[in-house]
């Protein structure tokens, strides 16, 4: 249904009444979003508030002993498999080191190396971001941090 040029009315913004003191009147809402249903009319909703990702497990860091000599090959791994999930924060929480850290470059770098040889493009990507983080790379920030999934 739509109305005088204006484009669906679910798209319209909801006029309402106040009453008397400002506040929005009981029920105008519910009356229109009801009137809607009858009609088989589906009110829009902004994306940014619908979820689409279904909940899915936190990913299982199986880390070595942190006494292990390849707990930081490990850490690095995790990292950037965390960063792929867009989940870094799991990762830094469950390895204990953060995204950038200095310890785990020349892994990371190794990483990179493998990654480039076997033609994984989103691999390599998240490591040369890992390095820049960890020169001070302006900007730089940990993938999944902002909501951008990068």
């Amino acid at each position: 249904m739509t109305g005088k040029g204006r484009g669906p009315v679910a798209c319209r913004p909801v006029r309402r009444r106040r009453n008397g003191l400002g506040g929005v009147t009981e029920g105008t809402a519910a009356r229109l979003l009801a009137a809607q249903s009858a009609l088989g009319e589906i009110p829009q909703m902004s994306r940014a508030f619908v979820k689409e990702d279904r909940e899915t497990p936190p990913i299982d860091y199986r880390l070595p002993d942190p006494q292990s000599s390849y707990f930081d090959e490990a850490c690095a791994w995790a990292l950037v498999t965390g960063a792929n999930a867009g989940d870094t924060r799991s990762a830094e929480r469950a390895t204990g080191r953060r995204w950038g850290e200095a310890q785990l470059v020349p892994h990371v770098e190794a990483i990179l190396k493998r990654a480039e040889a076997e033609d994984q493009g989103r691999i390599a990507q998240l490591c040369r971001r890992f390095l820049r983080a960890a020169a001070g790379g302006v900007g730089v920030q940990a993938p999944g941090r902002c909501g951008d999934g990068s």
